[in-house]
């Protein structure tokens, strides 16, 4: 199983996502989700996807998650160019999984991030943690002491309480799956989209509270400088 794909199927597995296995046609109870190889398809799509309720769920290179959750949508398949999304300006995000339909185990966002762009000031959750999987392109990255540099195919741990950020270092865009464990923080992106000036202020600071985080405004200056990077505005 490629390197990919084999870290996918060890994501649904660590967040026991409970969904039926599909084998030889027939679906068969299980409480752990399954990935199976998905049927043939066009050489141009390399993206499978099922979704449930609006959350979005499956992986890139040919792995689709078979289950009774994707099995009720009239419309079980949705492109890479539909789902609900923002832009952030420093980062954009596209819910995949909400944890309204997870039962607020987990939620899976795409992000992406423009080139030489910083995402967000150094911060740290006090209620969730964070998984971050690269697809594309370069994931410049602080956890604690450590500053380090992801491609695709790396999975990154920021565990709650640890002071973070994460940035692209590159000429491309990068693209990244966002894991938050347990749900709830995603909502965030929703409240800042609707609101840019939430960001600002003494708002900045009722959102942070709301949402139980800590965040470390001048470390903006200090990341842009120390990586030749933008935060937009």
């Amino acid at each position: 199983m490629p390197a990919v794909t084999a870290t996918a199927a060890a994501i649904f597995a660590i967040f026991m996502i409970p969904v039926p296995l599909l084998v030889d046609g027939r679906e068969r109870n299980g409480r752990t989700a399954r990935l199976v190889p998905a049927p043939a398809r066009p050489a141009s799509s390399n993206t499978s996807i099922f979704f449930h309720d609006g959350a979005r769920y499956g992986f890139p290179h040919g792995m689709v998650v078979h289950g009774a959750m994707a099995m009720r949508m009239a419309t079980p398949v949705l492109g890479p160019k539909h789902g609900e999304s923002f832009d952030l300006g420093s980062l954009g995000a596209r819910y995949l999984l909400t944890g309204a339909a997870s039962g607020g185990r987990v939620s899976v966002l795409e992000h992406w991030v423009p080139p030489r762009t910083l995402a967000a000031p150094l911060h740290r959750h006090s209620r969730e943690d964070e998984y971050s999987f690269v697809l594309s392109g370069r994931m410049g990255a602080q956890l604690g002491d450590r500053t380090l540099e992801a491609g695709p195919g790396d999975f990154v741990f920021k565990p709650r309480g640890e002071w973070h950020t994460f940035w692209n270092p590159g000429e491309e865009e990068c693209r990244l799956l966002e894991l938050i464990s347990p749900a709830g923080f995603e909502e965030m992106f929703r409240e800042i989209a609707g609101d840019p000036e939430a960001m600002a202020g003494e708002a900045a600071e009722a959102l942070d509270a709301k949402y139980g985080l800590e965040v470390s405004y001048e470390s903006i200056a200090r990341f842009c400088s120390e990586h030749r990077l933008e935060f937009p505005a």
